[in-house]
């Protein structure tokens, strides 16, 4: 301002070293998730509070066969395969807007035309009056675990065929719990075919002819003992 012909300003002077402190505190702790996040075996990704991706970790962009570029906004939705894409849309636009955890399993499609699994976990992040700021989440790739699923499902229904295809009596002992499973032509040798037959393997010794029990028990103690390679006898 202006005084008597001379020019003067006024300086105010203002402490703002807890303000540094702060900003180099958040920078380190930025720079700890990067670190951590370039190291993590799973896909690492953030978004706003509308759901856009604002950052993806190297994982991430391997999973989904998406560069950084590709992968940020709601260019993520691209690699999803066709079969789930609007499912995971939908319930994920749902999740945003209610501020809700994300959970899912889904197929990718890579560009190279590979169907790949994983699985999809959000939490939301909340500022300080409770509203949501954005959102973290982790991806993993479980195609492994859904190749596994597959042939053991496969496996199970050619032991179903076998079951029911077989003119013999199939049984299975978990000697731990001492359950008995017995197949449907067992049970009906047996001439429970149209009734509840106990699973109890006592109930299956009970069935032995009394003549034979001995016989056939200790056939059992003669095999747990490794003095033969099979349980195989005759009885009535």
């Amino acid at each position: 301002f202006e005084y008597e012909g001379t020019v003067w300003g006024v300086v105010a002077h203002e402490d703002v070293t807890a303000l540094r402190k702060k900003e180099q505190t958040l920078r380190q702790r930025e720079e700890w998730f990067r670190a951590l996040s370039a190291a993590s075996p799973l896909g690492i990704f953030q978004t706003d509070a509308t759901g856009h991706y604002v950052y993806t970790n190297p994982r991430w962009q391997e999973i989904f066969g998406l560069s950084l570029a590709e992968s940020l906004g709601s260019g993520w939705m691209n690699a999803i395969h066709s079969k789930d894409r609007a499912m995971v849309r939908t319930e994920w636009v749902a999740a945003v807007q209610g501020q809700q955890e994300f959970s899912r399993e889904f197929r990718l499609l890579t560009s190279h035309g590979k169907v790949r699994w994983v699985q999809m976990h959000v939490k939301p992040m909340p500022s300080a009056d409770g509203s949501a700021i954005g959102a973290v989440g982790t991806v993993e790739d479980i195609s492994a675990k859904k190749a596994s699923e597959e042939a053991l499902r496969k496996s199970e229904e050619r032991w179903h065929l076998a079951l029911t295809g077989t003119n013999d009596g199939l049984w299975d002992w978990n000697i731990k719990t001492n359950n008995l499973f017995l197949s449907a032509r067992y049970q009906e040798i047996l001439g429970f075919a149209h009734q509840n037959v106990s699973t109890r393997f006592e109930a299956w010794v009970e069935r032995i002819h009394p003549d034979d029990v001995k016989r056939v028990t200790q056939t059992i103690g003669t095999h747990f003992s490794g003095k033969t390679a099979l349980f195989s006898v005759e009885y009535r």
